[in-house]
């Protein structure tokens, strides 16, 4: 049968295949040894017994370099990415639209935009994605010193109170301070 081989004439039983060796030819005196070799993109399914494996391609999100003796597929690291089978390396996500913060992953993912509302507190990089935060509304009582950017919050400074020894020239707004002389 397959998967064993008997080397002695007359023998009623054979030898099971050892160890990264095979046979899948019946009535062999030997088994053969098993060939891990594949080209890049590719590895090594197990071979033992009657099968001699096969090179089969790297799954999506793996690779294998050409020309490295490893018999099986590479996880693509943080930042990067192999989209189709039989991947020779990875791809890098560019950090500035994508990012992808996995291991072993088929793509990038795209990075938030911040609304019109927020402002970026974390640039985006390769493996990780831009956070975005609301910007700071002005109460009532405050007013506003400096807008908000996309990179940075708006500022705002509390309204000044005249005393009772003062009147007011100025009155406050959304964007300017109360003015007070004194009387």
């Amino acid at each position: 049968s397959t998967g064993r081989s008997q080397i002695t004439p007359g023998a009623t039983s054979c030898n099971e295949c050892g160890a990264h060796t095979y046979q899948d030819v019946p009535g062999q005196g030997e088994c053969k040894v098993c060939n891990y070799a594949c080209p890049g993109g590719k590895y090594h399914s197990p071979c033992g017994g009657s099968d001699a494996g096969a090179c089969t391609k790297c799954e999506v999100g793996k690779y294998k370099p050409a020309f490295v003796p490893i018999p099986y597929c590479v996880s693509c690291g943080y930042g990067k990415f192999a989209a189709a089978p039989g991947a020779l390396e990875c791809d890098r996500c560019d950090g500035v639209d994508f990012y992808q913060p996995e291991k072993g992953q088929g793509s990038c993912l795209p990075v938030t935009v911040c609304s019109d509302t927020q402002y970026e507190t974390q640039t985006p990089t390769r493996r990780a994605d831009r956070k975005c935060a609301s910007h700071k509304v002005c109460s009532s009582t405050q007013y506003q010193v400096t807008d908000g950017t996309s990179t940075n919050d708006r500022t705002c400074a509390d309204h000044r109170v005249c005393t009772s020894a003062q009147f007011q020239t100025v009155a406050p707004s959304e964007i300017g301070r109360a003015s007070c002389r004194e009387r």
